[in-house]
């Protein structure tokens, strides 16, 4: 199998020949695929994932779950430090600040929202450029486009997220957004939305 992954390296990458790949063993065309684009054989961008199986109901909740549990350890991380700083004597108490309706200080507000900030800016360019979030990464799924390929920035940021957050401002439709994935494709409203769906990349 290494042989023919070496014979396989050697060949140039081209976007309207797609590599055949041809092993004698009982592993199927999906992991082989992964296997090959692993070994750098097949760029991300050049992938297509129109065969791989829908992601799991669990495996979607879990993912939402990791990235959930980071923004809030990012907020709680912000908070901590500006306490610490407050409690150091170098920043008023943002606490005491609200209680005595005074205006918090600028820093620590800034304290507060850099590194969530940062980390949704993450989040959204790994969105952009593999379709995965970390929580998704590691969960080892991943959205594509209905036809297969990678959706971009306008599908997995704006449609799936900015347009979806409009949701929770209209009564019962992330409910029933949410009730969508228990469909036979497991599409939820928001993939209908943007065309797009998620999969198990492995």
């Amino acid at each position: 199998m290494m042989s023919e992954l070496s014979e396989l390296r050697a060949q140039p990458l081209s976007a309207d020949k797609p590599l055949n790949l041809k092993f004698d063993h009982r592993t199927s065309d999906q992991e082989l695929i992964e296997i090959a684009r692993r070994e750098s054989l097949v760029p991300l961008n050049q992938m297509n994932f129109q065969g791989y199986p829908p992601a799991s109901i669990l495996a979607r909740l879990v993912a939402t779950i990791v990235d959930n549990i980071l923004i809030f350890t990012s907020f709680a991380a912000g908070i901590v430090f500006v306490l610490w700083m407050a409690k150091l004597g170098a920043w008023e108490n943002p606490l005491e600040a609200m209680r005595y309706k005074k205006e918090p200080n600028l820093a620590s507000l800034v304290a507060i929202a850099t590194l969530p900030i940062v980390l949704v800016l993450c989040q959204w360019i790994l969105l952009a450029t593999s379709g995965q979030t970390i929580g998704k990464k590691l969960l080892m799924i991943r959205i594509v486009s209905t036809t297969g390929v990678l959706p971009g920035f306008i599908q997995t940021v704006v449609l799936r997220n900015w347009v979806r957050l409009l949701f929770s401002f209209v009564p019962f439709l992330s409910l029933i957004d949410l009730l969508f994935i228990f469909s036979e494709s497991r599409r939820c409203l928001h993939d209908y939305l943007a065309g797009t769906r998620v999969v198990s990349s492995v």
